[in-house]
């Protein structure tokens, strides 16, 4: 039993007329929506319309992004396309390349071998 979680700690409630909500709870919410109560009810609507605007600039941010995005793979998955009708019309193209490639790396390690050994 030693192990239990610590009991939550209760929030203090002033009770004073500059404080014009009830009491509220650790999650921040008030509880007290009853008649007499209008600043909690004002309170809980403006929280809601708050995080109603919130949810909406994100789901436009989102959708933005995700447009910009599929634009983008569009744009490459084109340009990959592209190349790859080059590289069936051109194959000696791409072989002579390489193979050129290949030669001055060879070359190049031989000559670096060769002055390091002397």
């Amino acid at each position: 039993m030693s192990q239990m979680a610590d009991p939550i700690p209760e929030v203090p409630v002033a009770h004073s007329e500059t404080s014009p909500l009830g009491p509220i709870p650790v999650t921040g919410m008030p509880l007290n929506l009853e008649p007499g109560h209008e600043l909690n009810a004002f309170w809980l609507i403006e929280t809601a319309r708050n995080i109603g605007t919130s949810c909406r600039s994100a789901r436009d941010y989102s959708a933005g992004l995700l447009s910009g995005t599929r634009e983008k793979t569009r744009e490459f998955t084109a340009r990959l396309r592209d190349r790859a009708e080059r590289v069936k019309e051109e194959p000696l193209t791409i072989l002579a390349v390489i193979a050129g490639a290949a030669a001055v790396a060879g070359v190049a390690s031989r000559v670096w071998r060769s002055s390091r050994y002397e």
